[in-house]
């Protein structure tokens, strides 16, 4: 047993002393450095500059935007995401290419015939690497399959000219009743799936004040055609539904007995919807 022991510390020293020599023993693969990459295009237009932001967000972790210019691995840039309007397109049709230049390096060409159509193409690439866009959200795959734009082309003409929904809002669930971050998320959603029109069906007196047929002063916060739906007694129901006495927008909830200060507040709401969308989806 005493020979044994010995003869396998003889064998780990040995195998130490080798790792030595080489560099030293590592525990673990090394993780392989990204690969640099550059977007381009025009950032004044406000849709393309989204566009972009959505490219560099879905594509974070996997290419590294953030070489700095000059730097070794900005000369060694691999990949190029270009965004460009190109108005000699079909109207509302957009295109995704990806070639191979002599030295190495990977063009992306994303074109649409409008800013919207750009902001399609990003997503119809994005999809091709393996993420999944859903009106819940979007699934990303474990790893992205970058090898999969590579040589690949695609136009895209869509059947529909104008695709979207129309949202009949004023109700006790609809989208009128959700915090404004998740509202906000669900029109980008929307955009991601690829639609670019949205209706929201409404009335005065609910998101803005009116001035009434007798001349009296109509304040907004008027949910669901003036009728007051209080949240049901029933633990299980409450315990899944964000309201703590009455269906209304969660951030207005507070305010909903104090009229003359809910109509304010109701209108900065409805300004924080057009924020951080684009105003082309």
């Amino acid at each position: 047993m005493a020979q044994y022991a010995a003869c396998v510390c003889l064998v780990c020293l040995v195998v130490l002393t080798s790792c030595s020599g080489r560099g030293g023993l590592r525990l673990g693969a090394a993780a392989a450095a990204r690969p640099a990459a550059t977007i381009t295009g025009d950032r004044t237009d406000t849709t393309v500059a989204y566009a972009a932001e959505e490219l560099r967000a879905f594509l974070d972790g996997t290419i590294d935007f953030g070489a700095a210019r000059g730097s070794s691995a900005a000369a060694s840039m691999k990949w190029t995401f270009d965004l460009q309007v190109d108005t000699a397109m079909e109207a509302g049709t957009f295109s995704v290419s990806c070639n191979k230049e002599s030295d190495g390096r990977l063009g992306v060409k994303l074109r649409g015939a409008d800013p919207a159509c750009v902001l399609h193409a990003t997503y119809t690439m994005l999809e091709r690497t393996g993420i999944c866009f859903d009106v819940l959200g979007p699934v990303r795959p474990k790893r992205l399959d970058l090898d999969g734009l590579v040589g690949w082309e695609v136009t895209v003409r869509p059947a529909v000219r104008k695709r979207g929904i129309r949202q009949h809002i004023n109700f006790p669930m609809d989208i009128s009743s959700y915090p404004l971050p998740e509202a906000r998320e669900y029109i980008r959603n929307l955009a991601r799936l690829r639609f670019n029109h949205v209706t929201f069906h409404s009335y005065d007196g609910q998101w803005v004040p009116y001035k009434r047929p007798d001349g009296e002063d109509a304040l907004a916060g008027s949910f669901f055609y003036g009728q007051r739906h209080d949240l049901p007694a029933r633990p299980h129901a409450c315990d899944v539904i964000r309201n703590s006495k009455t269906y209304c927008i969660p951030d207005i909830e507070p305010y909903y007995d104090l009229p003359n200060e809910r109509s304010p507040h109701l209108s900065r709401c409805r300004a924080g919807t057009r924020r951080d969308v684009p105003a082309q989806c």
